[in-house]
């Protein structure tokens, strides 16, 4: 999926639409994985804190409004998550 596509879903899914939040997730979990497993050494809280980073997304997605990249959005939050 295009970066382009995940901006358009991620609005979606802002606007209340949850088909799309659930593909979102979906499609955002390697990425955010991906950045959690770099600052976290151990597997285990690695994947901790992935999916706080997911739950993070869930709840505050309404205020993704696309003024920046969804990626760039989702990778702070990871980040966060992370640390």
């Amino acid at each position: 999926m295009t970066d382009n596509e995940l901006d358009r879903l991620a609005l979606a899914a802002a606007s209340g639409d949850e088909r799309s939040l659930d593909q979102l997730l979906r499609h955002v979990r390697p990425r955010m994985m991906t950045v959690c497993s770099r600052m976290l050494p151990h597997r285990e809280d690695a994947e901790e804190a992935c999916q706080d980073a997911l739950l993070q997304v869930a709840r505050h997605i309404a205020t993704f409004e696309g003024r920046s990249p969804f990626t760039t959005w989702t990778h702070t939050i990871a980040t966060n998550s992370a640390e």
